[in-house]
């Protein structure tokens, strides 16, 4: 009962679950057991998108970033969040920020895709998509994150394709497909 961890998972599980005021409530109580963690308002931020209620999910990435300035899921939170709210300049900062300190995190680099396929800016939308077929050929890259840029590219065949190869590839980003 006063380990934050185990409420932060419960809050994860009742989230991919649909469970709204459950998983809310749940982070709520991991909140409260350790407020001062930043991965705690960064969790209640992903719940809170998967609940489609942006504004929320943006606040508590700002939360998170007020603890630490640097996390940089905090910052990749609330870019999510702040493309959803159509707030581009302001998740164009929060991925700058994001990347300083990822470590090319493919999540930040795709949502980067998404983020200038969003804005209408198709060139380097297809320019990030080169980047990540390019990666995918020397490392692993999760065929979620390319998916999500022929997403916001609105190419509905690509994403089939490359939903596929997540599928076929055991791609753990699938479980957030219902959220993204």
């Amino acid at each position: 009962p006063s380990y934050w961890f185990a409420f932060a998972m419960l809050g994860h599980l009742h989230s991919h679950r649909g469970e709204v005021s459950e998983s809310l409530a749940a982070m709520r109580r991991s909140r409260e057991l350790e407020p001062l963690l930043a991965l705690n308002h960064t969790l209640s931020a992903q719940v809170a998108f998967a609940a489609r209620d942006f504004v929320l999910a943006a606040q508590f990435a700002r939360q998170a970033l007020s603890i630490d300035a640097g996390f940089w899921i905090g910052h990749s939170q609330l870019a999510q969040a702040c493309v959803e709210l159509g707030e581009y300049e302001a998740a164009q900062r929060a991925l700058a920020d994001a990347s300083r300190s990822s470590g090319g995190n493919s999540k930040v680099v795709s949502l980067q895709g998404y983020l200038h396929a969003r804005q209408g800016r198709e060139t380097e939308a297809r320019q990030v998509l080169a980047t990540l077929v390019a990666l995918a050929g020397e490392r692993y890259m999760p065929p979620c994150a390319i998916a999500l840029v022929h997403a916001g590219l609105g190419d509905v065949d690509a994403v089939a394709v490359w939903l596929q190869r997540a599928f076929d590839a055991r791609d753990p980003h699938l479980m957030f497909v219902p959220i993204d």
